[in-house]
């Protein structure tokens, strides 16, 4: 999945004016309280929908579609992820990748910093076709505007992600920062025999190098300081040219678009770090 395209917003954290009505001193000390009647506008509630499919279930060597993404507009996210073309290996049916049962939530869940709602909310559904799936809502009290896409193209190995954020309040916004998740329930083939489960992996390339370093933490690490409540470590200070979960065979990754020539400033993945999610 590569990451979001960066988009230049402000923080609408500045836009919390003061709504309190100003003093009249001049106004005489009986005057009639003037009657408020006006009522709260209500809330639209969106309907829950887990229906909505990227690609196709069309399955073999001829397949239009590499991948079929079953998605729900809870958190705007992907609920499971299928596999449907094989190379080298004889299999009759098509091979899930990604998986709500492996996990409480599901993949790519984002969440702005200092509102944690829209993971939990069921976004607008603003389009869906085999190709392209958008979402949309608003964060921070309605101040936020946020644009949430999945994109598929035929015989494309991976698929987009393009996250729109709009300020929509009367004051700039200088920065923001938002998360969103891996993978969650990468397949775990032959977990008889294997010593290698679901870990994590980091890949930082400095600006203007054409190599880097890859950094592996093992699942077992991971759990051990969710446990101990340990701080985790964090992938900050070099670039990070992608990350996300390594199975045995498999991999999840978001990923950003390879250039020897980007500079520190076109970095779009700020921090990486590895999260426990269940076991």
């Amino acid at each position: 999945v590569e990451p979001p395209k960066k988009k230049e917003v402000a923080d609408p954290a500045a836009a919390a004016a003061d709504e309190t009505p100003e003093a009249t001193p001049d106004a005489p000390a009986d005057a009639p309280k003037a009657e408020v009647n006006a009522a709260a506008e209500p809330v639209k509630e969106v309907p829950l929908r887990d229906d909505l499919t990227l690609g196709s279930a069309e399955a073999g060597e001829n397949a239009p579609y590499y991948l079929e993404a079953k998605l729900t507009n809870r958190g705007a996210a992907i609920r499971d992820l299928y596999l449907n073309q094989f190379v080298g290996e004889d299999r009759k049916d098509r091979l899930q990748l990604l998986s709500l049962n492996e996990s409480p939530q599901p993949s790519y869940v984002m969440e702005v910093v200092g509102d944690k709602s829209l993971r939990d909310k069921n976004w607008e559904v603003a389009e869906s076709s085999p190709e392209k799936i958008a979402f949309q809502t608003t964060a921070r009290k309605g101040t936020l505007a946020v644009k949430k896409e999945f994109l598929l193209e035929k015989g494309a190995k991976g698929s987009k992600l393009v996250v729109e954020l709009t300020n929509t309040s009367a004051e700039p916004i200088e920065k923001i920062h938002y998360r969103v998740t891996g993978g969650v329930g990468v397949p775990l083939e032959g977990k008889w025999y294997t010593r290698y489960y679901r870990n994590a992996v980091f890949y930082q390339r400095s600006a203007g190098s054409s190599s880097g370093t890859l950094t592996e933490e093992l699942a077992s690490s991971i759990v051990n300081k969710f446990n101990s409540e340990s701080t985790q470590v964090s992938f900050s200070q070099t670039p990070v040219q992608f990350f996300g979960v390594t199975s045995q065979y498999f991999a999840s990754l978001i990923a950003q678009p390879f250039d020897v020539s980007a500079q520190p400033d076109d970095n779009q993945i700020a921090e990486a770090s590895a999260a426990y999610v269940s076991q």
